[in-house]
């Protein structure tokens, strides 16, 4: 994706000098930001905004393949922080959005769509009047294989956590999303403090209940992102979760015993976290030019 968005930026040629108006739909800029849609199944919207916020240009994923949105469609997104990061990121550098929900009108769009934004600044001849081209990552896939990943059967369960203690993938759909969605209480230090107060310090480890054994590791998403740094220098510092919550009366099963199911588990974390990891930084990382 940072790829892509260096390319449509380099394309400075095709954007009109005057931008206080939304580029035509049948403009070459419109056509290319249609077809990059089409051919990216995982590229949610193609946009360019004006740094006070207003789109002039979008593409839309469609169920037909993309669609361009009409001018009395556009909308402005500069109560967005995205946009502000993406304002004052140094000219050249990329920036990218935390994972979180997107939001249409001031209102979070139904389904649930997980997106991470990557935007540059575009940098015009007039004063005052720099862009921002941004394009959306649907992560709805990629978390999909996540939880398939994650599917252990009805003594185990596997949970994916932000460092704030919100649930990205949960047991229980519901729990997901709840820093945005206003639902305070699904967070795993209210789920099971005690938990949470041992991961808090330290970064993978193991953790007994009465009922429950728990394994966890830290997972860094973005650290290998060669672009982070400024803007998105918090970015390459997130982290999340990787947790398996295990019933003690399975762990010591026979059928754990002998399968070494315990060992198991805990190599399954490792690999899980190593799986997350590198799926970011395939998707979302530029590859280095040899």
């Amino acid at each position: 994706m940072a790829r892509d968005v260096r390319f449509l930026a380099s394309l400075e040629n095709l954007i009109p000098e005057d931008t206080s108006a939304p580029i035509p739909e049948d403009s070459d800029l419109a056509n290319i930001f249609t077809r990059l849609v089409e051919l990216n199944p995982a590229y949610d919207q193609v946009r360019l905004l004006r740094t006070d916020g207003q789109e002039i240009l979008r593409a839309d994923r469609a169920n037909e393949g993309a669609r361009l949105v009409p001018a009395s469609e556009l909308q402005n997104k500069l109560l967005r922080y995205y946009v502000t990061a993406a304002a004052r990121t140094p000219t050249g550098q990329v920036y990218f959005s935390p994972l979180d929900l997107n939001i249409e009108h001031g209102e979070i769009e139904r389904p649930l769509k997980p997106v991470i934004r990557v935007a540059v600044k575009v940098l015009t001849d007039t004063p005052d009047s720099d862009l921002i081209l941004v394009i959306n990552y649907s992560a709805n896939a990629l978390l999909s294989q996540i939880r398939g990943l994650f599917a252990a059967g009805p003594s185990q369960k596997s949970m994916l956590v932000s460092q704030d203690g919100y649930w990205i993938v949960a047991p229980d759909p519901k729990w997901e999303w709840g820093a945005q969605l206003g639902n305070e209480a699904h967070r795993l230090q209210n789920y099971d403090p005690d938990l949470w107060r041992t991961m808090l310090n330290a970064r993978s480890g193991k953790m007994e209940s009465p009922e429950k054994i728990y394994t966890f590791r830290q997972v860094f998403p973005f650290h290998q992102v060669p672009e982070l740094g400024g803007e998105n220098g918090g970015a390459s510092q997130t982290y999340w979760y990787i947790i398996s919550e295990i019933d003690q009366s399975a762990w010591h099963g026979k059928s754990f015993v002998e399968g070494r199911a315990g060992q198991l588990t805990v190599l399954v974390l490792i690999a899980l976290s190593a799986v997350v990891s590198l799926a970011f930084t395939l998707l979302i990382a530029e590859r280095r030019e040899d």
